[in-house]
């Protein structure tokens, strides 16, 4: 029985072209550059096709408060200012080209938030050790959710390969795109300081049976059955932007996650990032459709505070994928 979760997949742009200093509020016939005068001259990428959505009293036109973008399909996301990589991410061991993501414990003491980065003195681990909390990497034994067997099991690696159409056969094969994935993103976030993350839970829709991020609808693990394993919702956020044009979408990782919650921890929202009395926190709470507590927000994004669970592509020890409610260290 899974968990209220806010499984949200962030997008990012890969090409680039010219810059604005006032929201476009209409589709964007070539990817654009948003420099907003109103936080501190930061800039957000706005895909082709989409447009930035003018809601005056969430103040969705600022990047600081939390810009918001709707694409193509009517799916929304909010674009997270990055401002140094070397807090998310940092190159691997003995690796000049592959990345590794920088996990934070984030608790709360005394009302106050606490945050500390995950080192591998104090709970992290070396890409491939199967030991300690690590990103990009594979498990062996998943046991989330009730499922068992690992990212060698072929019933897993076929539930992926029938949504994307890949041809994995091996962990080492998923592990060797989990990583070019990762250098991907890490890379877009170097360019262009930010990443998207979807508004809202994610769901499917099914008449075109993809992934959307839509208010009043229910989350893509009650929707569909073939998104209620790990397995299947990675691959349709995977799947995702492939209706978009020069975007790419993935599950949530665990230093995008943390990611999302130090920036929020800067702005107006940043009471609602620990609170325990606002939104789902039961583990076991029934479904609810998404965007429906307007006052748990966080930066403009709904369904992310006070939600029981969350599936992550970060890895703990070896045995599975971490799950996050805010606060970390739930496996």
């Amino acid at each position: 029985q899974t968990a209220l979760s806010t499984y949200e997949d962030y997008i990012y742009e890969y090409t680039t072209t010219n810059i604005v200093t006032e929201a476009p509020k209409s589709p964007v016939s070539t990817k654009t550059i948003f420099r907003d005068l109103n936080s501190n001259n930061k800039e957000a990428v706005i895909p082709r096709g989409f447009y930035v959505l003018d809601e005056e009293d969430n103040e969705t036109t600022v990047i600081d408060k939390g810009l918001v973008v709707v694409a193509p399909d009517g799916s929304e996301y909010v674009w997270v200012p990055i401002e140094n990589i070397e807090e998310m991410a940092v190159l691997q061991e003995n690796s000049e080209n592959d990345y590794e993501g920088i996990i934070y414990d984030i608790t709360t003491l005394s009302g106050t938030a606490q945050v500390e980065k995950i080192t591998r003195e104090n709970g992290g681990g070396n890409i491939g050790s199967g030991i300690g909390y690590r990103e990009p990497d594979i498990v062996e034994d998943e046991r989330v959710a009730g499922v068992t067997g690992g990212d060698n099991d072929i019933e897993h690696l076929n539930i992926i390969n029938s949504i994307l159409e890949t041809t994995y056969t091996t962990s080492e094969q998923f592990k060797k795109d989990l990583q070019a994935d990762f250098n991907d993103l890490i890379a877009s976030i170097i360019k262009y300081k930010g990443f998207y993350v979807g508004r809202y839970e994610t769901s499917i829709e099914k008449e075109t049976d993809t992934a959307i991020s839509k208010s009043n609808v229910l989350p893509a693990t009650a929707a569909l059955d073939s998104a209620n394993t790990w397995y299947g919702l990675y691959a349709y956020q995977k799947e995702l932007a492939n209706k978009y044009i020069g975007v790419k979408s993935y599950m949530i990782w665990g230093c995008t996650y943390d990611a999302i919650l130090r920036w929020a921890l800067e702005g107006e929202d940043k009471v609602n990032v620990l609170s325990t009395t606002i939104g789902n926190n039961i583990s076991n709470a029934p479904y609810a459709l998404t965007g429906q507590t307007k006052t748990d927000k966080i930066n403009n994004i709904y369904d992310l505070s006070g939600n029981g669970q969350e599936w992550t592509l970060e890895v703990s020890q070896t045995t599975g994928r971490t799950r996050r409610r805010r606060k970390r260290k739930l496996c």
